[in-house]
This record gives C-alpha cells, structure tokens and sequence, in this order.
C-alpha cells in the first residue's frame, strides 16, 4: 500500500517536477552569462558553468547544500575570460547563489516534498473516499475490534493485598516519579575532572537512588508474585535496570578499593563503564508514568507499524543502486586516499556499496564521490592502474539517487509520523484512538479475570472515573451519566453484566455520533448499514463481535442497558416531583398557619416585630420540622418594629420600581382604579405618574373601574376626565366592575327579575352550612381559585345558575342541587 501511494505521488508531481527544472535551466543560463571559463580553478573544483550541463550540475549541487560555499567562493574570486582569480573580485555576484537557494531549494523543492507528503496521504484516503467513516471514526472501530480485555492480578492474601494496593496507588507512583526526576538531576551533575570529595557526594547519591528503585523492585516482587511480575515488560525493564545499577556499584567500589591500595594502570582496570549506563536507562521508566506520556509513546509506536513498509521501500531502493554501482564502478581503484572513492567508500562489495549509498544519502561528499567516479587521469582500474576506469553514467546514477532518496523516500517517514500525530494538532475534546487505552485499563479494575463482562450497576462508576470525551469525568452528576447510559442503550446480558466490546464501541458510536439516528425507528437501519459498512472495511471481523456490538433485529427487544436506567430515571423524578409537591404543600401550610393563626388571631398587621418573628418561627417548625436549629435561630434574633417597617418599605419602592420599569417597556397598558380613591387624586396622580415615568399616552389601551358609578360618571368621572384631558391620542376602551354594574344597568334596562333571583340563589346557598360547604366542595373540584360566594367567580356561579332558569335550559347534574325550589319566571324584557 505504501509502495502504491509513492507511485501515484510521483504521478502527480509531474507539474512541480518541471517548474522547478525550467527554474534549475533559467539560472544555469545566467551562470553560464556570468561565469562561463572563469578561472582554471574551475578544473580544480569540478563544478563550473562552462556549458550547460556543467552549469546544471553545479546547481545541482547547490541545491542539496552539500560543498556550495566553495563553489560561492570561486565565483566571487572570478576576473574575466582566460584570467587568474583575484581574491574577493566580484562579491555581488553572491546575490546569485542566494536569490537561487531561496526560490528553489528553500521554495520550490519544500513544495515537492510537501506535495508528495499531501498526496501520499490523500492517496491512503483514495480507497476510503466513498466510505461515510471519516479516518478518526475508522481507527476507532478498527481499535474496538482489535482490542482484548486485559487481566489485573488481584492478590488474595491480606498482608500481599495491602502491600499491593501501595504499589499502584497514585501517590506511590508519583513518589517514584520525583525519585526518577532527582535521579535525572544528579546525572546531570557529573563534571569532567571533579574533586574525590565531589565525585564521592555523587556515588553516594547513586547509591540512594539504587537502593530507592531496589525497595521498588521487592515492593512489586511481592506485591505481584514472580509469576505476575514478568508478564508485564516494563517491569522485567526496571529488574534488567535494577540489577545493571547493584553491579555498577559493586565495580565501583572495588575500583575505588583497589586503586587506594594499589596504582592500577588504566589498560587493566577493570571495565565497568558499561554498567554506568544502567542509571541513565532509569530515565527511561518515565515513560511508563503518566497518561500524557503513555498517549505520545503509543503514537511513537504507532507510527512503527506503517515505518517497515517505508523501510522495505528503501531497502529496495539501496538494492537495486547497490548492484548497478558494483557493475558500473566496482573496478575503480581504492588505493588512491586523495579520491572519495578509497579503501573506506567504494563499490566492491555489496556491503561497502550500501555503505557508501547510505552516506550519499545523508549528503555528506557526495558530490564528490560522484565525480571520483567520471573518467579522468587519476580515476585508474583496481586490477590494471594503467587503464583508465570511470563512467559518466556517474551524473545520472547519483543525482537520480539523490534526488530520488533524499527528496522523496526519506520524506515518507516524515508523512507517516504526521499522518500519526495528526491528533497534535486538532481539538483533544474530540474523542480518539489514543485516549481508549484508558478504558482498558480502567475496565481490568472492574473485570480482573479478563472475562470481558461486567455488572451493569458498575458501569456508571467506572465511566465517571474515565475523563471526557470518552468517559463521564467525576464531576458528571448522576443523573446526567444516566441519561447517557439511556442513549447509548447497548445489550444486557441474562446475568445483568455488560460486554467490554459493546460498551467500548457504544462509547465510541455516540461520542462521534456514528450514524445515529434522530428518531429510534431508524435504529434498526442503521444498525444494518453500519454492520455492511464494518463487514467490508473489516472483512475478517468475527460475525459473534458483529452481533455483540450491533445486534441483529430480532435481539433488540431483549433487555438492555438503557432500558434499565431510563426506568431508574422515571422512578428518580416521581421521586422529585413527589418531594416538589411535599415542599409546596409544606409552604402552603406555613402560610396558612401564619395567615390564619398568627395574624388573624392578634389582629396585627405585618409591621409588628414580634408578630413577624413569631410568623418566623411558625413557619420554620412547618418547612423544617426536623431541624431545631432554625428555629432556635430566629428564637435568638432580635426584630424591632422600626426595622420591619424599614424592610416593608424597601419592599414597597422595589416593588414600585418593577412595576414603573414594566410600564416603560409595556407594548401597551392598562390602568385600574380602586374605589377607594379620591376621583381628583387618581386623575392627578396617574397623569403625573406618566409624565415622570416618560410612558407615551398612545400605549394606553383601556382603563378598569371599581366602586360608585361616579367612577365612570359622564361630567366628574375619572374615564371622562381622562378622555377630556387631551393627552391620549388613540381611544381607549373602558371597563366597569361586574358586581357593582347593578347601579349602572338598572338606568338603560330592566333586569331587577335577573338580580332578585341571583341573590336569592346565593341567599339559599348560604343560608345552610351543608350546602355553603358543598358548593365550596364543587368550586375545589372545577379547581377554582377562591371557591366561596364572596369572590367574583363564585358570584358568576350563582349567576349562571340563575340565567340557566330564567333561559329555560336544563343545567348540569351538579349546579342543579343548589337552585332554589321556587324558581321565578323567566324575565320578558331581559
């Protein structure tokens, strides 16, 4: 696949390919202008611009940054035609070899690189572009389908399960941690030359630092069992490190000892450096501490697995160069050091041709070895020196290695580690492969045998000790981790466990919102293109993981998790709804009790203090019957008269703000008066309250009247005054009180029948205590908000009873009970 990608990226460059030889040709013309047979140094250097193959060659060579200063150089020392440099002749000419590095070795070959990068993994893409998995979704399934739970050994024993428990708690971790650290900042301290009394201070802190990590290794020893222990490798790696540091010491200290008592030559002391590098590996157990780490060392091992391909390429690559170099230039002479092709770079062997191919891989002389092997005067065949050897094939051979290794095949491992380490630069609150490591870990806490099934009441537990995206985190509420259990909804098993791969996969499918549907009866369909979409992108997939992650349609009515907990859910809020209405009624009854009880019954108005405080604790007793500290609370506290009243009348201007703001910002308004005021004052006052609250008059839409008719009278009334006094722009409607409209209608018809016969109908009603109480039974029933006689609803009522009658209509089973016996005729002129 890798192979096929380079392929079609080389396919692709063909464009940039000749932009940038069209570039390489234009400044080679302006070289040839400018430095054509310049100096014989040209012949000493063997790069020159005397024709334009040389002048393309030199170039070249530039581009790859290998030697050019000295071609700079020559140019700079160049005179004229047929004429000997002169040092620093022409240092403008430099201008040259930096416009040319700029736009073609800094511009155009990083566009070529960059491009077959983008077409290497835009290529990787080309067999997925049809599929309606994005790359992330991908790799994710493909980890659910590829992952095994992993046991935890739990040990049995009391005295092993403690000493256990302290290996893999946090705190241990973290201890070891900052003596890894310290053990970093002692190596650091190691100076060349350092005094015995410096040098045995660092000793004696390594010694510290063993016996730390020895202490580690018998903690875990025990705490794991020999058995348990070497199934993990990093703790087989702090053993080979542990035992490496105990030898290094006792070397050294038999090295100090012997070189006290005899002068020991340095030929044959003993070799111990070796076993020093064992404190430096000790920095390598970083790598197994801490979540951040162990998310960038498994990306570094990630990409391995795509990097053999790219190296299988390269071994290729240096095969096929390896024997054409051996058939072409394997004769030349190695006894020559004065040429790059010597006894240590040459093309006999096959190994040393790999050799050589790999430094001119790495740009170092390469051009150099090139030209060792074109046909010149000291270029001589191995088997006869007075024959000539050499090819000029040498210019393509390695210029097309070149260009071929180091412009394309070495960037492949740059594209693989960037197409790994994508998720560097994307948002980390997106849910992806490298954060379901944790999963498995946590799972093996929960499921230590590795079964790979766990009880359904653990599963929130262990979600919310997993961080987002792809846990709940710890400070998900409960009810909140529910409701995300409810839309994940995978299969319960008989037992009530849940499988690992079901709920990895549940996890996945919702945090990426994997072909959800919005509405449930769509789920059986995406269930069956997801199963196809997975089945051909994963062929060799096991139909039983199929059907555990996706079951089949006919299992979906079985028991699952989210049924489960969507049934808690309801339980929860009858629960909370139960507990609402208890608070309600609780309120209810502490404000019947002060209402009733308090005030009613010292006929006191609200500003008295003790009054107040007494309402206080009454009401505490009702709303908190199980906390006697409240209501020793307001026992103690200490209310004056003066400071209710002060309360009252900062509760008066507040309430008189909300209302003066809600007229200024009311689309329309509409004014009540009460029959308690003076006509002249509510005209006064209500234009002045408009006026200072800057309420335009064309917002009034009607005006409400209770009391006397001279409210509504047509010379003195307050709708007259205000309809006469100019200010109101638009008409405004008006209303009258219903109970007291008797007045007003007896003047334009006869109703008296009407209002005898309603009175009489409440004077029956509450003329008896069992029917008083019977009709407030029914207004409770029809939930009316006052349900006596006295308010206006309870009035309309008996009204409607009474208009029932006088219209001859039969009236409901339950309003018929309180007519009287003795109905009156029905009214002619109503």
């Amino acid at each position: 696949h890798v192979i096929q990608c380079v392929i079609l990226a080389v396919k692709k460059i063909g464009n940039i390919m000749l932009v940038t030889f069209l570039f390489q040709f234009l400044f080679a013309v302006i070289g040839i202008q400018l430095f054509k047979n310049e100096t014989r140094k040209w012949e000493t250097h063997e790069f020159n611009f005397d024709n334009i193959f040389e002048a393309m060659t030199t170039l070249f060579v530039v581009m790859t940054f290998e030697g050019w200063p000295g071609i700079l150089y020559n140019a700079i020392d160049s005179k004229g035609v047929d004429v000997g440099p002169v040092k620093d002749n022409r240092p403008l000419v430099a201008i040259y070899f930096v416009i040319y590095i700029i736009i073609i070795a800094f511009f155009m070959v990083n566009i070529f690189v960059g491009f077959v990068i983008v077409t290497f993994k835009s290529e990787g893409e080309e067999e997925f572009k049809n599929c309606e998995l994005d790359k992330n979704q991908r790799n994710c399934i493909d980890y659910v389908l590829n992952i095994r739970p992993v046991s935890r050994f739990v040990p049995q024993h009391k005295v092993q399960y403690h000493i256990w428990r302290i290996v893999t708690s946090k705190q241990f971790e973290y201890m070891i941690f900052g003596f890894i650290v310290g053990n970093t900042i002692v190596l650091a301290g190691q100076v060349y030359k350092a005094s015995p009394l410096y040098a045995r201070i660092l000793d004696g802190f390594n010694i510290g630092f063993t016996m730390v990590f020895l202490f580690e290794f018998l903690l875990s020893l025990t705490a794991y069992g020999p058995k348990n222990y070497v199934k993990d490798l990093w703790n087989i790696f702090d053993f080979v490190v542990v035992l490496g540091s105990i030898i290094d010491i006792i070397l050294t200290e038999i090295y100090v000892t012997r070189s006290c008592e005899l002068p020991v030559q340095h030929d044959h002391a003993i070799k111990f450096n070796f076993f020093r590098l064992f404190r430096g590996l000790r920095l390598v157990k970083l790598l197994s501490k801490g979540a951040g780490i162990r998310k960038l060392l498994w990306t570094f091992m990630k990409s391995f697995q795509a990097l053999p391909y790219v190296g299988l390429l390269i071994v290729l690559l240096f095969f096929i160069y390896a024997v054409i170099g051996m058939q072409v230039f394997g004769t030349i002479s190695i006894d020559n050091d004065e040429l790059a092709i010597n006894q240590y770079n040459n093309f006999q062997t096959f190994a040393a041709s790999a050799f050589l191919l790999f430094r001119s891989a790495t740009g170092e002389n390469w051009q150099q070895i090139m030209k060792a092997c074109i046909p010149k005067e000291d270029v001589v065949c191995q088997i006869d020196k007075t024959r000539k050897c050499g090819s000029y094939f040498a210019y393509v051979y390695f210029m097309s290695f070149n260009m071929i290794c180091s412009f394309l095949i070495i960037n492949l491992f740059v594209a693989v580690i960037m197409d790994n380490f994508d998720y560097l630069t994307r948002d980390w609150s997106i849910l992806g492969p490298h954060h379901l490591e944790e999963y498995v870990r946590t799972w093996s806490e929960y499921d230590p045998n590795a079964t790979g099934r766990m009880k359904h009441i653990d599963i929130v537990t262990m979600l919310k000790r997993i961080e987002p995206p792809l846990g709940f985190g710890k400070c998900c509420p409960h009810r909140e981790a529910c409701k995300r259990l409810v839309s994940m909804n995978m299969m319960m098993n008989n037992d009530g466990t849940v499988d690992f791969h079901s709920t990895l996969f549940a996890l996945i499918r919702t945090s990426l919102n994997i072909k959800r549907p919005e509405a449930k009866s769509n789920m059986v369909k995406e269930n069956y293109e997801l199963r196809k979409i997975i089945k051909h992108i994963w062929p060799r997939t096991s139909p039983d993981l199929i059907d555990k992650i996706l079951p089949k349609p006919e299992c979906d009515e079985g028991i699952t998790v989210g049924k489960f907990y969507a049934t808690f859910l309801i339980q929860e809020y009858f629960r909370r709804f139960k507990k609402k209405r208890q608070e309600e009624r609780r309120k209810k009854n502490a404000e019947t009790t002060v209402s009733l009880m308090i005030l009613a019954k010292n006929l006191k108005p609200f500003t008295d203090g003790e009054i107040i405080k007494e309402c206080m604790i009454e009401a505490s007793k009702v709303l908190f019957p199980n906390d006697k500290k409240i209501r020793d609370k307001f026992q103690s506290m200490h209310l004056s008269a003066h400071t209710v009243t002060r309360k009252v009348e900062k509760m008066v201007v507040n309430v008189y703000e909300q209302v003066s703001n809600n007229l200024t910002e009311a689309e329309f308004v509409s004014i009540a008066f009460d029959k308690s005021t003076d006509l002249v004052d509510i005209y006064d006052k209500w234009l002045k309250i408009l006026k200072d609250k800057k309420v335009p008059f064309y917002k009034i839409s009607s005006v409400v009247t209770d009391g006397a008719p001279a409210m509504i009278g047509r010379i003195q009334g307050v709708v007259t005054l205000l309809r006469n006094c100019g200010e109101f722009p638009n008409k405004f409607m008006s209303y009258h009180c219903v109970i007291h409209r008797e007045a007003l209608c007896t003047k334009v018809a006869t109703i008296d029948d009407v209002m005898t016969a309603v009175v009489k109908t409440i004077n029956h009603i509450r003329s008896n205590a069992l029917k008083q109480h019977q009709f407030r039974a029914l207004m409770k029933q029809n939930e009316d908000e006052h349900g006596d006689l006295l308010h206006s609803k309870g009035f309309g009522a008996a009204l409607e009873l009474q208009l029932v009658i006088l219209y001859g209509a039969e009236p409901e089973l339950e309003l018929k009970y309180f007519l009287p016996e003795l109905a009156p005729e029905p009214a002619p002129s109503f």
